[in-house]
């Protein structure tokens, strides 16, 4: 993974975590540009700019860094065909995250697409967990997806 990008969502992360305390996980992904994906205490299930949901009001004005953002990525009508009707594609529990995965594969036609979403399960970071051993659970993630196909 590219050093700047890590160094610029480690130092978000630092940020993030000062501010909110409800994360249970927080993943680094490549999937249209990096961005974090969260595992929050409570699903933002409000629509476009919810004023109960604490996690948009922190990340509603985020805008790209070095490549990065951790901002909230608006679901399509296609995205919620796929992954299910979340309004925000990159806040999911850790287990709706993994079934993001299943889905697209499943959708997948070609070996190419196949090869290119495996690539990008490989490259997805754990970069933070309420639960001990960041690494071991980041391949336990992994793992479980790879099991499951």
């Amino acid at each position: 993974m590219n050093k700047l990008i890590l160094q610029t969502a480690q130092q978000k992360l630092t940020e993030l975590l000062k501010k909110y305390d409800n994360f249970n996980y927080i993943f680094l992904d490549n999937w249209r540009g990096y961005r974090f994906v969260y595992d929050i205490n409570k699903d933002c299930t409000c629509k476009y700019g919810c004023s109960a949901c604490p996690l948009y009001q922190l990340l509603k004005n985020e805008k790209p860094t070095n490549g990065f953002t951790a901002g909230l990525y608006l679901t399509s009508l296609k995205d919620r065909q796929i992954f299910g009707p979340s309004i925000f594609l990159n806040i999911r529990s850790y287990k709706q995250y993994q079934q993001c995965f299943l889905s697209y594969l499943k959708s997948c036609k070609t070996k190419k697409q196949i090869e290119k979403e495996l690539k990008l399960i490989y490259s997805v970071r754990l970069l933070y967990s309420k639960k001990p051993n960041l690494s071991k659970q980041g391949k336990k993630f992994k793992q479980e997806i790879i099991k499951a196909l």
